[in-house]
């Protein structure tokens, strides 16, 4: 109807067990951790089904505290700080109660859960090796080196934090203050610790990328090209060092570039578009210079950059139709540590708005089983040759033997041998009338030949 057409996905037992609870056959395929079988239209469905009918509530109430720890962190690190030197009475309380939260909850919280995670990977021996040191597999985890990360820059700007340094117990007004004479040396290094954390946080939040498939496919791409932004990284550097030093070694008289840091620095920017115009001209006089800057400039814009952009879209493209099949096994992993969490009750609850006792139609009163979904999808979506709904005549009884099935090959057997019938029963018809016309020409022509003999053969007696 309307170009769509009816599809049943019998998934109940891809959701639930024979006793009502969540199948073990998800928690399967992350194990298998094949993207094709994740990627599987009954697989990929069950999946959806579970993620925004059940899971995906509870999932976001567990994001809710680090969203909350997130909200906190800007407020006290970046809405409230001022970089004026003037304090706010009101201001610095609030600054003072959200970083007394962020030491007393989020930092212990942090370092509980971390090292919880380290003596259950100790305890299963479950290692992976770095450089040749085995290492707690949690930690070697992107979100488990982001925590790690966070919880080691919160620990220290938790020992130079400004507030602590800078009381003034005597002096009830201004009991706390975010500058004084104690820190201006450390300040500025509490300031990038501070940017450091904005960061993991901002970083720790692409988890809610499982939202959407495509973007955490993306987000999946992007990680694994980096090896080839890498190479790229490295190519760079070698001919900045090849360059600077090669360039330096030239008998020149601009004395504002002299020594290889300099001509690194300008090569450099060079590169990301921040070389001052006017100093090109510097350059006119010493030809030997422009002509290695335009090499250079050669390799580096012409050859590397072309060569990085050919390397990252081959890359892209060859792996995107897989990362979209890792992208759900990374939502179905979520799915099992929420629903090993979940209250039974809302899960039961969920299970009977499914209707998986109800039977699905094939097509409009024709009733098929029990156990699906059913869906509307464009009917050119997927190519249907044949129907898979095989229907045998006679009794529906149970006692009744199943019907032989006639496999394939017999089939296309029988219709080659009746079309060979056809033909060759064709040809004899043919055959026969042929005959027949043949003999009733030479009938009547035997018929007339008499008749004219006999007619002359008695002419001359007469």
């Amino acid at each position: 109807v309307h170009g769509m057409r009816r599809v049943n996905y019998y998934i109940k037992y891809l959701i639930q067990d024979l006793d009502g609870n969540f199948s073990s056959a998800m928690s399967c395929f992350v194990e298998h951790a094949s993207p094709t079988i994740a990627s599987h239209p009954c697989c990929a469905l069950a999946a959806d089904t579970v993620w925004f009918k059940f899971a995906t509530t509870y999932f976001l109430l567990g994001k809710l505290y680090f969203l909350t720890t997130l909200l906190v962190f800007a407020t006290s690190q970046a809405f409230l700080v001022r970089h004026d030197g003037q304090d706010v009475p009101e201001e610095v309380w609030m600054i003072f109660g959200c970083r007394l939260l962020l030491y007393m909850l989020v930092l212990p919280e942090t370092l509980g859960s971390i090292m919880l995670k380290c003596f259950v990977d100790c305890g299963t021996k479950n290692f992976e090796h770095v450089c040749g040191v085995p290492i707690p597999a949690s930690l070697n985890e992107f979100n488990g080196l982001l925590k790690t990360m966070l919880m080691w820059v919160l620990l220290i700007m938790f020992i130079t934090e400004p507030l602590i340094w800078c009381a003034q117990p005597n002096d009830p007004e201004m009991l706390f203050r975010t500058s004084c004479e104690e820190v201006k040396e450390i300040k500025m290094a509490y300031s990038i610790l501070s940017a450091l954390g904005m960061l993991l946080f901002w970083a720790l939040l692409l988890d809610f990328s499982v939202f959407s498939t495509h973007i955490s496919a993306f987000l999946l791409v992007c990680g694994n090209v980096i090896a080839e932004v890498g190479l790229f990284l490295l190519a760079m550097f070698f001919l900045l060092l090849a360059f600077s030093t090669s360039i330096s070694a030239l008998n020149h008289h601009l004395v504002a570039f002299d020594g290889v840091p300099v001509w690194m620095r300008s090569l450099f920017q060079i590169v990301i578009g921040m070389f001052p115009v006017s100093n090109y001209y510097l350059f006119e006089e010493e030809p030997a210079i422009m002509a290695f800057l335009a090499i250079y400039i050669i390799l580096v814009f012409i050859f590397l950059m072309n060569l990085l952009v050919a390397q990252l879209n081959q890359s892209y493209h060859g792996m995107f139709a897989d990362m979209k099949g890792v992208a759900r096994l990374r939502r179905q992993s979520v799915i099992c540590s929420v629903m090993a969490s979940a209250p039974n009750s809302r899960w039961k609850a969920v299970l009977s708005s499914l209707g998986f006792e109800k039977r699905c139609e094939f097509n409009e009163g024709d009733v098929g089983v029990a156990g699906g979904i059913q869906v509307l999808e464009p009917a050119s979506a997927v190519a249907v040759t044949h129907d898979s709904i095989k229907r045998y005549g006679g009794s529906t009884a149970p006692t009744m033997p199943w019907p032989a099935e006639v496999e394939p090959s017999d089939v296309e057997k029988e219709r080659f041998d009746r079309l060979e019938k056809l033909i060759i029963k064709s040809m004899k018809s043919h055959k026969k009338q042929g005959h027949g016309r043949a003999a009733s020409s030479a009938l009547g022509t035997s018929s007339v030949l008499s008749e004219d003999s006999s007619q002359g053969s008695g002419s001359p007696n007469s």
